[in-house]
């Protein structure tokens, strides 16, 4: 400790203040003895150290330190509890506002504690509210459905049907059955601001709070096209590529992340800001962040930027205006992407979902290269004859932009994802369909049929 330092009494400077005078004195006296009428001029203690001799000074300390220990001897009963006052007195004030300190930082950190604790149990009995009602509605469903099968098997067995009617009742009972299941472990829970997360037949989807149509649908079913759902599923592998054009919430992304089982990529458009990012986050609570890759952009025949109309529900937006869109409706710009310029020309892609609400051209347009080096690639497209309306394509010229790559099509059957041998009447006599296209050599058509 330095002088600046010190803040009381220091046993040791006087200890060696003292033993410099006393040092001083006896030298003096020496010098008179030794020389009778000689006056020695006795210099200052630091003056006459730096002077002495190394064997004077030895002498001084071997004499002194007899006299410095025994009056450390002598003081220290007087002067320690002195210093230990004098420290307590000065670093008081320091302590108690240290210690003041920790008793409001232990108090904010148990404020804290409590709240979170709070918050803890208020979810849990919410979402336990929450089960509780899904399981109630569930098993007076069960029980409902219970009493109908019996019934429809008394009237079925009384009537002495052929067996394969029997068979097919049953079946269509099973089936019902199995719904009811699904819908009593359905759950939806409100989650961020402006988002609900809901448990689907693929795993948790997180929706916008506002899309009204795409949650009922979700509570309702638990699925958005699921026929299209299992066919992706038996149409990826393990290690395959799926290409999701139009991705919305991401039902099929999941479904196709499901099917690949960790080994395979996904690469997954989204324009839409707000729903790409739900997308990503539902991605994340899957546990799929590592084989997909997202994209915030609509895919076309070229780059740049575009208005992106806003339908009544986030599967409805389109590049091209909606019917009987005001002109005040609303819109957001959105980056463009084509598809060859995005998948790299050495990764083998397996199967493209497009589902763009009438740009379906576009993207082919800026995916020629990209279909034409992968020869047993599939695609699955929807077909709206409105978006042909609104767009100006025929069925023929549409289905024709297609045929030129080589592909053949089918309908994809809407709640089992079995293949339809339909013309372009049929495609046209309802509102939208969602088609198979594959070379007719292509493993895709063995595996949609559930051969291979």
């Amino acid at each position: 400790m330095n002088e600046a330092e010190r803040k009381g009494p220091s046993v040791r400077v006087a200890v060696l203040a003292h033993a410099r005078r006393m040092a001083a004195q006896e030298e003096a006296a020496s010098v008179q003895d030794a020389a009778p009428g000689f006056t020695a001029q006795v210099q200052p203690p630091a003056a006459h150290s730096a002077t002495a001799s190394p064997g004077f000074r030895a002498s001084v300390k071997r004499r002194l330190r007899p006299i410095a220990g025994a009056a450390y001897r002598a003081l220290k009963p007087v002067l320690r509890p002195i210093a230990f006052r004098l420290r307590a007195y000065f670093s008081a004030p320091l302590q108690a506002q240290m210690q003041g300190a920790d008793h409001a930082a232990h108090a904010r950190h148990q404020h804290l504690l409590q709240e979170l604790q709070t918050l803890r149990n208020e979810v849990a009995q919410s979402v336990q509210r929450q089960r509780d009602e899904q399981a109630l509605i569930g098993f007076e469903m069960l029980q409902e459905l219970q009493l109908a099968r019996d019934s429809l098997e008394r009237t079925i067995i009384s009537a002495q049907p052929e067996p394969t009617h029997l068979q097919a009742s049953r079946d269509q009972l099973e089936r019902i059955e199995r719904y009811a299941f699904a819908s009593a472990r359905r759950v939806a829970v409100g989650g961020e601001p402006g988002e609900v997360l809901v448990r689907t037949s693929v795993g948790y989807l997180l929706c916008a709070a506002s899309d009204y149509p795409l949650l009922a649908t979700l509570i309702d079913v638990g699925e958005l096209e699921a026929g299209t759902r299992q066919l992706i599923q038996r149409l990826v592998r393990p290690g395959e590529t799926f290409v999701d054009i139009g991705a919305n919430v991401g039902m099929h992304t999941l479904a196709a992340a499901s099917a690949m089982q960790g080994r395979g990529r996904i690469v997954a458009f989204e324009p839409h800001p707000v729903t790409h990012g739900l997308l990503r986050k539902s991605l994340m609570l899957n546990g799929f962040t590592a084989l997909a890759e997202t994209h915030q952009a609509a895919v076309s025949n070229h780059t740049g930027r575009m208005p992106l109309h806003l339908g009544s529900t986030s599967g409805h937006h389109s590049l091209y205006p909606l019917e009987g869109e005001q002109p005040a409706a609303s819109t957001v710009e959105v980056p463009l992407l084509r598809l060859d310029d995005t998948i790299a020309a050495d990764l083998p892609v397996d199967l493209i979902k497009i589902d763009v609400e009438g740009a379906e051209l576009d993207v082919l347009d800026g995916a020629a290269a990209t279909i034409g080096r992968n020869h047993d690639i599939a695609l699955i497209v929807e077909f709206g004859f409105s978006h042909l309306r609104r767009t100006g394509h025929s069925t023929q010229d549409w289905l024709l932009a297609f045929e030129k790559f080589g592909f053949a099509f089918q309908a994809i059957e809407p709640s089992t994802g079995t293949l339809l041998d339909w013309n372009a009447a049929q495609l046209e006599s309802v509102d939208s369909i969602n088609l198979l296209f594959a070379r007719p050599a292509s493993k895709a058509w063995e595996r949609a049929r559930g051969h291979a």
